[in-house]
């Protein structure tokens, strides 16, 4: 849950202030920007779709440290991608999909560890994204503050940075305990996440 924490953290470090971080690459349009969130969205929805299916095939630590990795790379080289508008679109496809794609093998991760507790721990994860998400404003703002808005990916960056090493102490711990039983796909662990419709 640290390492969601940190992750996104970071990730929404610049989000909270987009239009600040990206002014290079739009020209100060908002046309422009609501069209490079459009691509955002789209590549974030290619990663949650992919994620299951590659940490049921490749296993969760791999998965989730590429995401960090080139999420956190992507970060460090924001204050010189988004200095241009193609670049920026590249940036941010990376940014979706390694962002979007960290939850399904955290989630799987999580009811891997304690599977008695699956209900439990995928509430806790999503409330985790949210803490994550409400922090970064503040990290923003202090960024900002200190750096400039140009400088908030890399800002980010250490936060994601920080996520990695956290992932791996997780693996570590997790590692040493007996192996669980029954534990589900990490695309049902996805599923899970969604909200059970009401039957009234």
């Amino acid at each position: 849950m640290l390492t969601t924490l940190l992750a996104y953290t970071g990730l929404y470090t610049v989000y909270s202030f987009i239009g600040e971080s990206l002014d290079r690459a739009t020209g100060g349009s908002g046309t422009t920007l609501a069209a490079l969130l459009f691509v955002w969205g789209l590549a974030a929805t290619a990663g949650t779709l992919a994620s299951g299916g590659l940490t049921d095939r490749f296993g969760g630590r791999r998965v989730i440290n590429t995401a960090i990795v080139l999420a956190a790379t992507d970060f460090a080289l924001l204050p010189w991608t988004s200095a241009h508008l193609p670049s920026t679109v590249v940036a941010l496809l990376v940014w979706g999909v390694c962002g979007w794609g960290l939850l399904a093998p955290q989630t799987h991760r999580l009811i891997a560890a304690l599977p008695t507790a699956a209900p439990l721990l995928t509430g806790l994860a999503s409330a985790t994204v949210y803490v994550g998400v409400s922090a970064a404003p503040l990290v923003g703002q202090a960024g900002m503050a200190y750096f400039g808005a140009h400088w908030l990916g890399a800002v980010g960056a250490a936060f994601i940075a920080l996520a990695l090493v956290t992932a791996e102490a997780a693996h570590a711990v997790i590692h040493r305990t007996p192996p669980a039983k029954a534990v589900p796909s990490a695309t049902a662990a996805r599923s899970a996440r969604r909200p059970v419709p009401s039957k009234d």
